[in-house]
């Protein structure tokens, strides 16, 4: 790839940039009145902050509408936005920008290249850029800068889109005409956390059931909550979410929490029939229990000649408790496990009484790429 530009330096780049914001920033209509209603009964800047964002990234629909090819890259005022209900990530950004002023708050507008559209190359300054977020800097009552993405649809608040994370941003700071750039982090694994706890009930070899709970956060449960919001597609997605448990099983029922809030995680809850994923063997049952280790799949390769790119860190936690009944007993069980690689750990710890077992795994990922160099001892360490 051979990247090229006529612009002379990032100062010119950004004085045109400016000249796209010059009139973005229109404290007409009933600005500060929304401000005021929105963030009643919030008491600390942060409290602010999170109420404005929920209301751009929930309220205002997220659409590209360019009535000209200008508007492709110069936003509209907020105003604009809030009177049509809907606009893109520039939009967006301006929006809460414009909310938070008149909150005497400060909110920068801030620009990236998803990474998933590669890495910004500074050494060629040009247009590189397709994205538009909000940068929060120190202030009173915030201590340290952070990033907030409006565009967010249905992910849980104080999540940032996975495509943001680990992309350089070019952020504006309007008090002094300055501008920098700044490396947007990788979020902990808890900003993609996943709880599973599956209780499973053997009655006979010819009928068992189980009950399956789901509690998460992130990238899954942001796209189930767009899922869930068609009656239709989300019979379907209970279907596959259980297919993926147990083999050959079906859901009885379903129910779902926090599906329209993105304050709290969302929450499954489905009663599944796992009869026919009883096999026989010879003279004995085989029941093979849900796999919710996620890193199987990524080392297939013997060798790589590249990096292994793994997305943003995450972390599963798994409850499995199994109980059978009169004249039965476990011939075979998982057995413990306690494995700590640079990149990830893996715990799994069983307790077996009688006819009841009871398995727990905890699954943390932190590392982002596996080098050429690492994938060897890598690839074992999953394997095992």
């Amino acid at each position: 790839r051979v990247t090229v530009s006529t612009v002379e330096d990032w100062d010119e780049y950004v004085q045109w940039e400016r000249a796209l914001l010059k009139d973005a920033f229109s404290e007409e209509g009933n600005i500060e009145e929304l401000a005021r209603t929105l963030t009643k009964g919030a008491q600390t800047p942060l409290e602010k902050i999170r109420k404005i964002f929920h209301y751009a990234a929930q309220e205002i629909r997220y659409q590209q509408d360019y009535e000209n090819t200008i508007a492709g890259v110069k936003p509209h005022a907020a105003p604009v936005v809030i009177e049509r209900g809907y606009g893109d990530c520039k939009d967006k950004a301006v929006l809460m920008i414009g909310l938070a002023k008149k909150l005497d708050l400060e909110l920068r507008f801030a620009i990236l290249r998803t990474t998933n559209a590669g890495r910004v190359i500074k050494e060629t300054p040009n247009q590189q850029f397709n994205h538009a977020i909000v940068y929060v800097p120190k202030q009173d009552g915030i201590n340290d800068g952070f990033f907030l993405d409006p565009t967010t649809d249905g992910l849980d608040m104080g999540n940032l889109r996975y495509d943001d994370q680990g992309a350089v941003s070019l952020v504006f700071n309007p008090k002094d005409d300055s501008y920098e750039f700044i490396s947007i982090p990788y979020q902990n694994p808890a900003f993609q956390a996943h709880h599973y706890s599956i209780d499973i009930n053997v009655k006979s070899v010819t009928k068992a059931e189980a009950n399956l709970r789901y509690s998460g956060r992130g990238t899954f449960a942001a796209s189930a909550r767009r899922i869930l919001r068609n009656t239709e597609q989300a019979k379907k997605f209970y279907e596959k979410v259980g297919a993926r448990m147990f083999v050959a099983s079906s859901v009885v029922d379903a129910t779902v929490k926090n599906n329209d809030d993105i304050w709290k995680p969302l929450e499954l809850n489905l009663n599944l029939n796992i009869s026919n994923s009883v096999q026989t063997i010879g003279k004995a049952y085989r029941l093979k229990l849900p796999q919710t280790f996620p890193l199987n799949s990524v080392v297939s390769l013997n060798s790589r000649t590249t990096p292994l790119y793994m997305g943003v860190p995450d972390a599963i936690g798994t409850t499995v408790k199994v109980n059978l009944p009169r004249g039965f007993g476990f011939k075979d069980a998982p057995q413990n496990i306690e494995l700590s690689h640079k990149c990830f750990s893996f715990t799994r710890q069983t307790k077996q009484k009688y006819r009841s077992l009871e398995i727990k795994t905890q699954y943390t990922r932190s590392c982002v790429e596996i080098t050429t160099e690492e994938y060897q001892s890598f690839r074992s360490a999953v394997q095992k």
